[in-house]
């Protein structure tokens, strides 16, 4: 239905939208602060929750437990929305949040881009991402019962600590090393089926995911912003979002509060700085360096670049 900026059909007389726009990645890289921040503005409806997994572990008819995205009640509610502000001549957008989108390989095996390039070709993605050794030590902060490290021999608790760290780092080296000589680099970074690493270290493999997206969107469809360029540049970042959204400026008091010193986010990690051993971060720099040149190629953007320093 071409009057609507979201792909909508009607079905059984009831107004059906699919969402325009996605934050679509990556893990641990402050997609919930983007999400949280534009679900202030008046013309954005998000997804709730903001997660719906739709496009991958939730999509029917592979998950029996999954329930069809047209059919959740946020989306209808939203159709709903989106109906009611046409008649009043102005437009509302959908927004969902799911970052497993851009990385996650569905049950059935059928790429997530191709699908969504089948029924929402127009559609924009957000995709947030991160110095990919921080990215890591953040994720594994958060997934901390991943790991089989570090034992306290009083408390028996398992202590997720930087040598700890170090030692899942290098276990997921060599077991993505392996796969990565017996496959492709694309294949076990789509794939986790193949190996087994304690820590999620292809999700830093940019480049070998927007490789796969790049196939079936064209780049303009396609925001990329830095999580660390939104901790230090919040406004011209934001601007940035709704600029590409096509949607008017957050206003300072939504984006920074009443105290007008500091972007509210719900995941305060995203954007602190994390520790871990020297050694560590010159494994995961000599790791990473291939895709992270790669991706600034792909996207033909030299700011997306990361320089690692080993020694920080």
């Amino acid at each position: 239905m071409p009057e609507f900026q979201n792909p909508c059909w009607r079905q059984a007389g009831e107004l059906r939208c699919l969402p325009a726009v996605y934050i679509a990645g990556i893990l641990k890289c402050a997609t919930s602060a983007v999400y949280d921040n534009l679900a202030k503005h008046d013309a954005i409806k998000v997804s709730y929750p903001k997660e719906t997994h739709w496009w991958t572990r939730n999509r029917q008819p592979y998950n029996e437990r999954g329930v069809s995205l047209m059919e959740t009640r946020w989306m209808k509610n939203h159709a709903k929305q989106i109906e009611w502000t046409k008649q009043k001549g102005t437009d509302t957008i959908v927004l969902e949040g799911s970052a497993s989108m851009f990385w996650e390989l569905p049950i059935g095996g059928v790429m997530v881009p191709e699908l969504v390039r089948k029924l929402t070709p127009k559609a924009k993605f957000v995709l947030m991402i991160r110095d990919p050794a921080d990215r890591l030590y953040s994720d594994f902060v958060y997934f901390s019962y991943r790991t089989l490290y570090q034992k306290d021999p009083k408390t028996k608790k398992y202590q997720y600590n930087a040598k700890g760290f170090h030692l899942a780092v290098e276990q997921s080296i060599g077991e993505m090393t392996k796969c990565i000589r017996e496959h492709s680099a694309i294949a076990c970074a789509w794939n986790q089926a193949r190996y087994h690493t304690i820590v999620q270290i292809q999700l830093g493999m940019y480049s070998e995911f927007f490789e796969v997206w790049m196939k079936y969107f064209p780049r303009e469809q396609f925001l990329v912003i830095k999580q660390e360029n939104l901790s230090k540049e919040p406004r011209q970042s934001f601007d940035s979002v709704t600029e590409f959204v096509g949607i008017s400026k957050l206003t300072d008091r939504q984006l920074f509060g009443k105290d007008g010193q500091q972007v509210k986010q719900s995941n305060i990690r995203a954007g602190r700085k994390q520790t871990m051993l020297p050694q560590t971060r010159k494994l995961l720099y000599e790791f990473y360096a291939p895709y992270n040149k790669k991706l600034a190629d792909l996207m033909g953007d030299p700011s997306l670049a990361y320089d690692f320093d080993a020694s920080a």
